[in-house]
């Protein structure tokens, strides 16, 4: 299972400011700082990018955030933790279930699972099953 969160692609609708984009006018002649600040850095923009809903990045913040996005989204999350926002340190292949640090003790000590596998946190554990002999 994986912790949910944004998509790791760019919006499709990302366009970049231009002062001939009547979205992008403030109904009042004067400009503060904090139109011309990008909410991630906090410094002027540079190179913005307006997203549909109107809020505005420099397209290098932006770049960056959508990265930082895509590499969390191959964190694998505790499948017994009830909080499913847990991250799992091993997977079991037995079980096929991804483990914390707490819930992974019993694997550790109990003689019943001394035969189970505990490999490297695995997404979609499932979907690495053999092919031929429908084994973890």
């Amino acid at each position: 299972r994986l912790l949910a969160l944004p998509s790791s692609h760019p919006p499709a609708h990302l366009s970049p400011l231009s002062p001939n984009n009547p979205s992008t006018h403030s109904t009042s002649t004067t400009t503060t700082n904090s139109e011309l600040s990008c909410p991630i850095c906090l410094g002027t923009f540079e190179c913005p990018s307006t997203l549909s809903c109107g809020h505005s990045f420099c397209l290098r913040c932006l770049d960056g955030a959508w990265e930082r996005a895509s590499r969390m989204a191959a964190v694998v999350v505790c499948d017994t933790c009830d909080d499913r926002m847990t991250r799992g340190v091993k997977t079991c292949l037995r079980c096929e279930m991804s483990l914390c640090e707490f819930h992974l003790k019993p694997h550790l000590k109990n003689p019943k699972f001394k035969d189970h596998v505990l490999v490297a946190p695995i997404v979609n554990v499932e979907e690495r099953r053999c092919k031929k002999h429908e084994d973890p």
